[in-house]
Parts: structure tokens; C-alpha cells; sequence
């Protein structure tokens, strides 16, 4: 690599992984690292499009890249290509200014939530020893795996009431509800806790389900 070009490297330091875009950009120009982070559910999954002075670049979901060989100044970025049900916090088209011969950070956050739904927020806790892990069914659905003493955010659940009922628990019982039902909010979380006892003689089952059961668990919204 010819010397200039060496110089060239340092000064704009270690750019991102997949981005290479093209030549090895001349000394003194400037660079612009572009970040994405998505979160949601569903989650994007074919990627996004970054428009930086007219001329589009792709962009992994949760990736990064690197566009060099840039004039010092100001550079207008866009986001596009964002599914139904997603949005980008923070100005989407962007300026970001640069200088020569260094790089430009900016960071697209993209949060996703399907039309219409809500998340349900899930959590054991077990006395006693249990056989294995549950699962957790909402709606008499196929269920999913939820350890003995864990939590499990489930996303996409159709706004309105939503039965939840703890299955696969062996010699193990629930203190209240189970099956239970809980209203689902457009766009918020709701949760519930399952308390489960493994140690419980027969006849004592009923005297200690009053007493162990609790209001449902109302976590903070996701960002």
C-alpha cells in the first residue's frame, strides 16, 4: 500500500466491519459510520436502506457500516426501507457533519412492535424442587419454554384478553390462577407472576393458594 494511503488509514481509524465501500478512500477525506439497533418484535429481518447524499447503502438489522472517500462537511443520511409497525427514534433524515480525515458516528435506533398487539410479560418462582423447565401457553397456543425461577417477555399478542396457563409442572402446583386471564393493551406490556410450589403435601394445596397469590407484575413498556 503506497504511503498516502497508509496515512490514510490511521487517520480515519478502524472503521466498521462490513464497511468497505468501494477504493481505499484518499488521504484527508472523511467517513461517516452508520449503526443500526432494532428492537421489537416482530424484528426486522431483510435490512434497511441508509441514503446518504442521494445514494443508497445497505444496512444490516443490528449491523453497521462504514461510507469513506467523503468531503469534509455536512452530510444528509435517511433511513428507509423500515417495515410497517417499525419507527426510528430521533431525526430520520439526519445531518451529520464531518471533518477531513476523520470519522462520523451516527446511530439509528428502530423499535418494532405488529399492529394491533401488545407483549405479555411472564415470571416463576418456585419453592421447592421442580422435574424441569415449563411451559407457558397463551391463548392455547403451543407454548413456550419458561425456566422455574425465570422471566419471558412474549411479543405480538392481540390487544384484548389473553388466557395464560402454566403447563408441564409434574408433581409441582400454582398458588392462584392457572389457567388466568389478562387484558392486553395496544402497544404496552403486561405481566403476571406464577408462583409454584414443589413441596406442597396434597392437603395443604388449598390453604396455600390464597395466601402465595399476588397482584399481576406491571414491568416498564420496552423502549
Amino acid at each position: 500500500m503506497h504511503a498516502a494511503h497508509v496515512v490514510a488509514a490511521i487517520s480515519l481509524g478502524l472503521l466498521l466491519a462490513c464497511g468497505d465501500e468501494g477504493p481505499t478512500a484518499p488521504a484527508g477525506s472523511a467517513a461517516i459510520a452508520v449503526v443500526n439497533r432494532t428492537s421489537g418484535d416482530p424484528l426486522e429481518t431483510d435490512g434497511y436502506l441508509v441514503r446518504l447524499d442521494g445514494k443508497d447503502h445497505a444496512l444490516p438489522v443490528a449491523g453497521s457500516i462504514a461510507v469513506t472517500g467523503l468531503e469534509a462537511g455536512d452530510h444528509r443520511l435517511e433511513l428507509t426501507g423500515i417495515a410497517a409497525g417499525c419507527e426510528v427514534s430521533g431525526a430520520n433524515p439526519r445531518v451529520v457533519h464531518t471533518r477531513a480525515a476523520e470519522q462520523a458516528q451516527t446511530l439509528f435506533l428502530v423499535s418494532c412492535h405488529a399492529p394491533g398487539t401488545g407483549r405479555v410479560f411472564v415470571q416463576t418462582s418456585t419453592y421447592g424442587k421442580a422435574e424441569g423447565d415449563y411451559l407457558i401457553e397463551v391463548n392455547g397456543d403451543s407454548g413456550r419454554s419458561i425456566g422455574t425461577k425465570d422471566t419471558l417477555t412474549i411479543g405480538a399478542i392481540p390487544a384484548g384478553p389473553a388466557t395464560l396457563r402454566l403447563i408441564r409442572m409434574g408433581h409441582c402446583v400454582v398458588a392462584g390462577r392457572n389457567p388466568r386471564t389478562l387484558i392486553v393493551t395496544l402497544g404496552s406490556t403486561i405481566g403476571s407472576i406464577f408462583k409454584i410450589r414443589c413441596d406442597l403435601p396434597q392437603s395443604g394445596e388449598s390453604q396455600l393458594r390464597a395466601r402465595l397469590a399476588g397482584p399481576p407484575l406491571h414491568p416498564p413498556s420496552p423502549e
